[in-house]
């Protein structure tokens, strides 16, 4: 059975931009269990048409940033809580060979899937803060400085950017080190001396990586870092960037909606509706598509979003003070 509308994502409002306005109409879903849907005879006129592409082109760009931020902090928990994973990268080992192997490929392939989003979520995140505020804000000047302090001043921050473009090519970067067979643990860990030098990273970095690997051996330790310790610390650094990136989107989605409000209020329902053969070009079967008008209220849910990860990052951070 084939949908008769097409309910898009918030990000998608700006596809109305080429739509004839003769073929758009509001449409209204209401808020009861059953979600009626219904369309209204009110046709939108180039003003109504304007405001919603202008305030809801930067709220569909944070609702997408936030789902990316989302799938990286969700992909974090799950390592952490499946392996019961704690800064000193100690876990508990299953019994049986192929058990503890596929123990093993799990946790390597929960850390990809931690680097590859992290990657979606960082680039999307500076193109936004590009997008809006331009190369020579003050906002741009400060993200850089942040990311660029952070790869010079942590390794684990630098090894992970680096990974980014690294692991889409290569896997086997968790090993299980110093193994307790009597006791059934290990670490999980980030192995310098096992195939991290085989993976084209920075020179610079593998510098990084020899002084550290070095040190550790003169101290009479194995040369890896701790998964727990590497994910927890780059955990804040991506709450950190987030909220730089929050407040930027907050600033202009602000300034947007105060000077179209009267237009934005004037909408009736809280879709538009787009009919005809405009919509053929992103509908290979002409099903009508269904848009979402902005929310002048989502302000307040934004800054409530930032001030609890404010709150949530002083209890990260607090036990990250000694990073590698």
């Amino acid at each position: 059975m084939s949908e008769r509308m097409v309910f898009t994502n918030l990000w998608q409002i700006d596809e109305l931009s080429k739509a004839a306005i003769d073929d758009l109409s509001f449409g209204e879903l209401e808020s009861n269990p059953r979600g009626y849907f219904r369309l209204l005879s009110c046709p939108l006129c180039s003003d109504q048409l304007a405001a919603a592409i202008t305030v809801g082109e930067p709220i569909g760009d944070y609702k997408q940033l936030d789902w990316l931020y989302h799938s990286v902090q969700t992909n974090i928990y799950l390592l952490l809580d499946s392996y019961n994973l704690e800064e000193d990268g100690l876990v508990s080992l299953p019994e049986g060979k192929q058990s503890r192997y596929l123990y093993y490929v799990a946790a390597d392939a929960l850390f990809h899937s931690i680097v590859a989003s992290a990657k979606k979520f960082l680039d999307r995140g500076q193109h936004l803060i590009e997008k809006y505020h331009g190369k020579e804000s003050e906002r741009y000047r400060h993200w850089k400085s942040i990311t660029s302090n952070a790869y010079d001043s942590s390794l684990v921050y630098a090894l992970m950017y680096d990974l980014r473009n690294k692991t889409e090519h290569d896997f086997w970067t968790i090993s299980l080190v110093n193994i307790d067979e009597i006791n059934q643990k290990a670490g999980l860990a980030i192995n310098i001396d096992n195939d991290l030098m085989n993976l084209g990273l920075k020179q610079g970095l593998i510098e990084r990586l020899k002084n550290w690997a070095s040190m550790r051996t003169g101290e009479e330790k194995t040369a890896w870092l701790s998964l727990g310790k590497c994910v927890k610390t780059y955990q804040s650094m991506i709450q950190t960037l987030y909220l730089i990136c929050l407040d930027a989107l907050i600033e202009v989605i602000e300034k947007r909606i105060e000077e179209h409000r009267l237009t934005l209020e004037s909408m009736p329902g809280n879709f538009i509706v787009w009919s005809g053969k405009g919509v053929l070009s992103h509908s290979a079967t002409g099903q009508t598509r269904v848009y979402h008008t902005p929310d002048v209220k989502i302000i307040e849910s934004m800054k409530q979003i930032q001030n609890y990860n404010i709150i949530s990052k002083l209890y990260l951070s607090k036990d990250n003070d000694s990073l590698p």
